[in-house]
């Protein structure tokens, strides 16, 4: 057993050099346990017991009666206090959340009699340790409050969280829903492109949800944003499960409300209309059904988890086809997530806890939906589209305590989609778009189509080879409990990342925009109109790239509490990140570049965040804690900007007069090079424009990481039992971000990757333009929250926020244009003058 132990430590502590990324599972229990006359108590066994734990958790108190319960997974406990010659104690119901520090402290009476004192009551609530704010969402209250089938729905339980379906979605004190980090078990699920959660884990397979909205330490970055922590469920020492059934369906919707458009058949006029339930949403019927079985295969050693959860979903959609007359079509849709969730939990001896997780949400549809206000086409073969997008998940974790003092942590994860799988329907003929109508022209009627018409949708224009998405992260770290004038809890870790990208998804022939009765304005400022007005091919049109991305951080923290009272907690993180090129090497050594290039490279001290906060347990009964924080957070860049920027995205835009009506013959399978005699191609040329060349020579050398600061200060208070209450004031100030920063030259729209407002991307320009600003954004806000926690049959909670959120900038999402997502590439700084 002795050689076992050491070979494992010894696989532990190499773990770490190959460390990568995880998020905190666990929790901890502290104390000091004394005699009835204050004295510490040296030598009591403490034994923690919880259905979420797997065996059981020990520990004796030193010299100064102190013990310490680490790497516990959040659950309900109950604690037992024994030494010899002393009333046995039992502290039960103590209720530790996800990344909490809680401290039970006990005393013991001397006795001659075996006698067993069991505590109930004066349950702790407040963890007086650490001085982030976070927010706990527990299997508990999810199962009793009401809710949606997505996290998403729940998150917003958290004060200064709401859901903004124009900002990206989940928005964490002002921020921009781009500017989250998701994990999953440890696992970063993140999005690499545009910062949006890609996983959905649904509540039948959710233990708890954690988001972290400021004054994080150090192990935790790569957000300006919040952390939302996901915990998938255990087994246990018996066996359970449940059974599953949800239906949904446009019988238990309200009706569509009026919207504002243009009128299909009559550029020139605006009107409001409510498009019938049955062209949009449709008429649909959401089944969800599904198993969960938990239990174990050894006993206190190896317990298992698994859940089936699949959802299965039919749309009818009835439209007018304007084309034909206004007579109306069906078509039909299916979609289908077979959700699965499974997970080992071990302890295969006291100093050791190890889990494995896999989850998966594939994705499978067929069926697309037409356009409701008639602009659909009448020979799309709408019900044959359809796709497969695998979307998985695999995480293991290990927590060794070789001894009281110390813990080694390590964690791996791997997380896999692909958007480009099984594609039923290609593309067979140019997709022909009418950005305006071209009714009332003296055209044949076979050829008028109503504005926003097209033969078949933007999407189906693509013939996607791949969309291969992975991330393989790991990384670990070690804690070790020291006493130097108080009590010191020391961390230090390594993390890193490999992101890969192997892209194919391409438009297969021309993308054909018509523009009738408009004038095209060349970059000289010249006009051009044919008879009927001009058009757009885009060849190429789409992205080809196949590339990876490393990224490295590591920290220190010490959480030092002085005269037990005072904790005050300080680190330091450091992060180095790549942004790759999409271009080919070809295009690198064309331009005199090395064959694999990095256009951007942030190193450790270009992202050196510091954090310092503190934490004071007021009456020294943890009933009330004053805390505060300041820290510096940077983002983790998302791949967004190397694809469009880098050469990823390839767009370049061929004009000519428009002047045939038989707009069908325009166009054909993309070329390159393209061939603008092509008889297909009708009408006077008049120019290219490469929309998505590769910015290469324009990046700003001196280009700084997004960074935001915070400060923040508040109180947390138990009021009685089970009840408490915090009120958070937090002010948050952008120092900078990265935007591309664009005017117009005689070539076209000329963009700088660059930090807005900078000197240098002011002095690309004549002196006679107006100076960039830069980018501001400032949040302040008090939030306050009431929570009560379950006990005589009920739970509640409340929450209020003030807040004010200003400046020029959203975030890394817009909330402009219903919410664009393209981070770092929005159109906040595009012709800023």
């Amino acid at each position: 057993m002795r050689f076992l132990k050491t070979l494992i430590a010894l696989i532990l502590s190499l773990g770490l050099s190959l460390s990568l990324m995880a998020q905190e599972q666990t929790a901890e229990i502290i104390g000091t346990v004394t005699d009835d006359s204050g004295a510490p108590l040296p030598g009591v066994s403490v034994e923690a017991v919880s259905p979420s734990l797997v065996g059981k958790a020990t520990a004796v108190t030193d010299v100064n009666g102190r013990y310490r319960l680490p790497a516990l997974p959040s659950g309900t406990y109950k604690l037992t206090y024994t030494l010899e010659n002393f009333t046995t104690v039992v502290r039960e119901n103590i209720q530790l959340r996800v990344g909490q520090i809680l401290t039970v402290n006990v005393t013991m009476k001397m006795t001659t009699i075996a006698e067993t004192i069991t505590v109930t009551a004066a349950v702790p609530l407040i963890d007086v340790k650490r001085s982030a704010t976070a927010t706990n969402i527990t299997r508990e209250m999810f199962q009793r409050l009401p809710r949606g089938r997505s996290f998403t729905s729940i998150v917003t339980l958290a004060p200064s969280v709401n859901y903004e379906s124009w900002l990206g979605g989940i928005s964490v004190d002002g921020a921009s829903g781009s500017e989250n980090m998701f994990y999953v078990d440890g696992t970063d699920i993140t999005d690499q492109f545009d910062g949006t959660n890609t996983l959905n884990v649904m509540f039948e397979h959710l233990e708890e949800i954690q988001v972290k909205q400021s004054g994080y330490e150090a192990e935790f970055g790569g957000s300006t944003g919040g952390v939302i922590n996901i915990i998938t469920r255990s087994g246990g020492n018996e066996y359970h499960g449940d059974l599953t059934f949800y239906y949904q369906g446009s019988d238990t919707n309200g009706s569509n409300r009026d919207s504002l458009r243009i009128n299909p058949l009559d550029n020139t006029k605006a009107e409001y209309f409510r498009y019938p339930e049955k062209a949009t949403p449709g008429i649909w019927h959401n089944y969800e059904f599904g198993v969960n079985v938990g239990g174990y295969i050894m006993k206190d050693k190896l317990w298992f988890f698994g859940g089936f959860l699949p959802t299965y979903r039919t749309y009818k959609w009835t439209v007018p086809i304007l084309e034909l007359g206004g007579v109306e079509k069906t078509f039909e849709g299916t979609r289908w997530w077979p959700r699965i969730q499974a997970k080992l939990t071990a302890q295969p001896f006291q100093s050791l806890r190890l889990s494995a997780s896999f989850a998966n949400d594939l994705y499978k549809w067929k069926g697309e939906q037409p356009a409701a206000d008639g602009s659909a086409s009448s020979t799309y073969l709408y019900n044959d589209a359809g796709r497969t997008t695998p979307d998985m998940t695999f995480n293991v974790r290990g927590d060794f305590i070789p001894n009281p003092n110390i813990i080694a942590t390590f964690n791996a994860g791997y997380y896999y989609t692909n958007k480009g799988i099984n594609q039923l329907l290609k593309p067979t003929e140019p997709r022909w778009y009418f950005l305006t109508s071209n009714a009332g022209m003296g055209i044949p009627d076979e050829y008028v189509r109503p504005r926003y018409w097209a033969n078949y949708g933007y999407d189906a224009g693509y013939y996607t080879e791949k969309y291969l998405q992975t991330r393989l992260s790991a990384g670990g770290d070690v804690t070790y409990y020291f006493d130097l004038a108080g009590e010191h809890t020391a961390k230090a870790g390594f993390l890193f990342a490999r992101l890969d990208d192997d892209l194919n998804d391409s438009y297969l022939y021309d993308y054909v925009r018509l523009y009738w009765d408009r004038t095209f304005y060349d970059p000289s400022g010249k006009g051009w109109k044919g008879k009927y007005g001009y058009y757009e091919v885009r060849s190429p049109f789409g992205t080809l790239a196949k590339t990876h991305s490393n990224r490295y951080a590591f920290y220190i923290q010490d959480s030092w509490t002085i005269a037990k009272k005072l904790t005050v907690n300080f680190g330091v993180r450091a992060e180095r990140e790549d942004i790759p090129s999409f271009a080919s090497a070809e295009q690198h050594l064309a331009v005199g570049k090395p064959a694999r290039f990095i256009p951007i490279r942030f190193d450790f001290q270009d992202k050196l965040a510091p954090r310092v906060g503190f934490s004071y347990d007021v009456f020294g009964d943890s009933s009330l804690k004053v805390f505060g924080n300041f820290g510096i957070y940077y983002d983790v860049m998302k791949l967004e900007i190397a694809e469009g920027s880098f050469g990823g995205f390839k767009w370049v835009s061929h004009y000519f007069t428009l002047d045939t009506y038989e707009w069908n013959k325009i166009g054909g399978k993309q070329q390159v090079p393209f061939n603008k005699n092509a008889p297909y191609y009708p009408g006077t040329y008049i120019t290219s424009l490469d929309w998505r060349l590769p910015s290469f020579e324009t990046v700003q050398p001196d280009l700084k990481p997004m960074a935001q600061s915070e400060v923040a200060l508040g109180f947390e208070k138990k009021l009685m039992e089970n009840l408490s209450l915090r009120v958070r004031g937090v002010y948050k100030h952008l120092i900078r971000t990265i935007e591309d920063v664009g005017v117009m030259t005689p070539l076209g729209e000329q963009y700088f990757i660059a930090n807005p407002g900078s000197d240098w991307v002011n002095k690309q320009y004549d002196p006679s333009y107006w100076k960039c600003p830069k980018a501001k954004r400032d949040y302040t806000a008090l939030d306050i929250a009431l929570e009560k926690r379950f006990s005589n049959n009920w739970m509640g909670g409340a929450s209020y926020t003030l807040s004010r959120l200003y400046g020029n900038y959203a975030g890394l999402a817009s909330s402009d244009e219903y919410g664009r997502m393209d981070p770092n590439v929005e159109r906040y700084f595009d012709l800023f003058f």
